[in-house]
């Protein structure tokens, strides 16, 4: 995947999204502590979808840059969020999705699941499926203004008493 910077008016122009590379992980797992902290991914999780198969696997990052150009990617920046898509067949699987609490709000876990959706329609499937809290009200939000729709819920799927909404996304309709 090539790097892209997209302007918006909810978003700096300053955040790049690019492909997630192992020096990452530390700062994709701080998110991911501070996030959820009750259960978070390990590093090793992380590692684990960052040398999966890379034809079923999209994984990327949202930063904003400190120094040097979009281009030089050398130079790192501000790690503001990651996701991961997994995709095997007619499906893909939103792994994993999350934006540092300090830019919540400002449209970056929106330009994330964009990203993933388009390299699922790129990939053919007909369908994105995804787990989210189903306290987390946000998120089901943001999932549902792009289309998705509740088709189950996992009692105690995270935890005792936290259940999960299974959320599914129909890519042949949106076409």
């Amino acid at each position: 995947m090539t790097e892209s910077s997209t302007s918006s008016p909810t978003r700096p122009p300053e955040v790049t999204i690019r492909d997630l590379r192992w020096w990452d992980i530390e700062s994709v797992h701080e998110i991911e502590v501070d996030l959820f902290h009750n259960d978070p991914w390990s590093v090793g999780q992380f590692w684990n979808e960052l040398a999966g198969v890379p034809q079923t696997r999209d994984f990327v990052v949202a930063e904003r840059r400190v120094s040097g150009s979009p281009e030089d990617i050398s130079k790192s920046g501000e790690l503001l969020g990651y996701a991961c898509l997994s995709s095997i067949g007619d499906t893909s699987d939103v792994q994993t999705i999350a934006v540092a609490r300090h830019v919540q709000g400002q449209g970056i876990g929106r330009l994330l699941l964009s990203l993933l959706i388009e390299k699922a329609s790129e990939r053919g499937v007909d369908q994105v499926m995804l787990d989210a809290r189903a306290e987390n009200s946000s998120a089901i939000a943001l999932y549902e203004s792009v289309g998705f729709h509740t088709i189950h819920r996992r009692k105690a799927y995270y935890a005792p008493g936290v259940d999960a909404v299974v959320m599914q996304l129909d890519i042949k309709a949106e076409s």
